[in-house]
């Protein structure tokens, strides 16, 4: 079998597959290629298309939708707030993150705070909550047995 059609049995297999299930397959081949990625370090701007001609197999819009989540990630947005270097797929440096994304990035971190805290503060109050109630309970229990 010819390399051209290997691949497109291959684009035609993964082709069948649900959207979810070519994010899936798109993501950790993404991760199991690139350490860049696993090493959340800043992308140089232009990875989708270096990324989309890397994996033909792959639907170009999977790859995008792959790539997006990798770069909403917070792990990755406090990278990027860092700033420094970009870096392309290889590794190798490739332009610096500027102030706007820099602040974009910091912006972004500290929402995902806040709302962890939110999360927090709200999961903490509800057990406390729910504690009151079991000892209210318990206490009304002993009350109705003294009776």
């Amino acid at each position: 079998m010819s390399t051209s059609n290997l691949a497109q049995a291959l684009q035609s297999a993964i082709g069948g597959q649900s959207k979810r299930k070519q994010l899936q397959l798109v993501t950790e081949e993404m991760y199991r290629r690139y350490a860049v990625l696993r090493e959340n370090r800043p992308l140089a701007i232009g990875t989708g298309d270096v990324l989309a001609a890397a994996l033909p197999h792959f639907d170009a819009t999977v790859i995008s939708r792959a790539l997006s989540n990798h770069c909403a990630r917070i792990s990755y947005q406090k990278q990027l707030a860092k700033g420094g270097r970009r870096f392309n797929l290889n590794g190798k440096p490739e332009g610096e993150v500027d102030e706007g994304a820099k602040t974009h990035a910091q912006a972004l971190v500290d929402a995902a705070q806040e709302k962890a805290k939110a999360a927090a503060a709200a999961t903490k109050g509800a057990s406390t909550a729910a504690k009151a109630d079991v000892e209210s309970a318990s206490a009304a229990d002993d009350a109705a047995d003294q009776a």
